[in-house]
């Protein structure tokens, strides 16, 4: 059985996002279906010109720029605890947990806790940061105690 491209691309998980008009044909574009960043523009790259590249001297789709070469290039995955602070997660969500959709699920709101955590300590340093560097713009150069740390913390 032989499937047109838009069928195949189906097939395959990927869906049409917009066609590109050459002079004698236009041109379906496909991109990855997945969930994209909320934050990341979704442009028309035929009306918003200040989203053009040369997609197509590497015959990439257009929208190459915002999903799958930001994906590759512009994001990088880590891990968010050492193992054995997640063994000791994973333990407890075992532990606490009847079957493997409810540990699943225990493990996802942990992780998400997780996270919530990292965010808030970088939150923390960016205030102290900033303190610090407003303090140096101002010329007030004194030595920082711990209990101004303490307060630039704990003064969000």
């Amino acid at each position: 059985v032989r499937l047109d491209i838009v069928e195949r691309s189906r097939v395959l998980g990927f869906g049409a996002r917009t066609t590109v008009q050459t002079p004698n044909t236009i041109i379906p574009v496909f991109s990855l279906i997945h969930d994209m960043d909320p934050t990341l523009p979704a442009p028309d790259y035929v009306t918003e010109k200040q989203f053009w590249w040369p997609w197509n001297k590497f015959c990439l789709p257009p929208d190459a720029l915002y999903t799958t070469l930001h994906e590759r290039f512009n994001t990088r995955s880590s891990t968010i605890q050492e193992p054995s602070a997640f063994h000791r997660d994973v333990v407890e969500c075992a532990n606490n947990s009847s079957t493997v959709e409810e540990f699943y699920n225990k493990l996802a709101g942990r992780k998400s806790e997780r996270i919530n955590e990292i965010d808030a300590a970088w939150t923390d340093r960016g205030i102290l940061f900033g303190i610090l560097v407003k303090r140096i713009s101002t010329k007030e150069l004194r030595c920082l105690s711990a209990s101004d740390v303490c307060l630039a913390i704990g003064s969000r």
